[in-house]
């Protein structure tokens, strides 16, 4: 029960507020006598793109400056990120325009393993990719899959290929050789993906 006369909310000058707001006070002063700024700046939506963006760059987690081992999984942005840079591809062979309307599969694991302040990246995939054939003189698009069964960072590019047309009419069957004969330029788009990968 306060005493007549006493301010019941009055906060005591050893209360923790008091020392907080007193400490605030006295760094606010400070700073002015050394001429440094305590009003609020602000910050246009330029300045927050190119300045205050953080860094894409990969790097070990906050707990792990210690350089002890520690996976990151990019499965899933792998998952996504494959069949876009495929949507991207076009190939003129043989009298075709080819392109890959979609990945019909995408399976496996993208990774990047951090091991005394170091980071290795590594990957293994399936996939199987639709590809679609247009030529001039054929009425008809012509459509298939293209598979590789070991994408993977120990391949070294020495991939295993398999390559089907969704029919066997002359068109199709033409169509699937200029697809075949198109290897190089298909590894020119896994080629992106992985220099994308390692650059994280």
């Amino acid at each position: 029960m306060s005493k007549e006369g006493e301010n019941p909310e009055t906060k005591p000058i050893d209360s923790e507020y008091y020392q907080w707001s007193k400490q605030i006070n006295e760094s606010k002063k400070e700073l002015e006598r050394l001429g440094v700024s305590t009003a609020p700046t602000r910050i246009d939506n330029s300045q927050a793109v190119e300045e205050l963006a953080p860094s894409h760059k990969l790097t070990s987690s906050a707990w792990n400056k210690a350089g002890t081992w520690e996976e990151c999984d990019f499965s899933k942005w792998a998952q996504s990120r494959i069949p876009e840079i495929f949507k991207t591809g076009h190939i003129s062979k043989n009298n075709y325009e080819i392109t890959f309307p979609s990945v019909e599969k995408c399976d496996g694991q993208a990774t990047y393993v951090f091991v005394k302040g170091k980071k290795r990246p590594g990957f293994d995939f399936s996939l199987r990719i639709k590809w679609k054939a247009t030529c001039d003189s054929e009425e008809d698009d012509a459509t298939g899959t293209v598979c590789i069964d070991d994408f993977s960072d120990t391949s070294d590019g020495d991939y295993e290929w398999s390559f089907k047309s969704n029919k066997s009419d002359e068109n199709h069957l033409k169509a699937k050789s200029a697809v075949q004969a198109s290897k190089g330029e298909i590894i020119k788009l896994l080629d992106a993906w992985i220099n994308e990968f390692k650059n994280l």
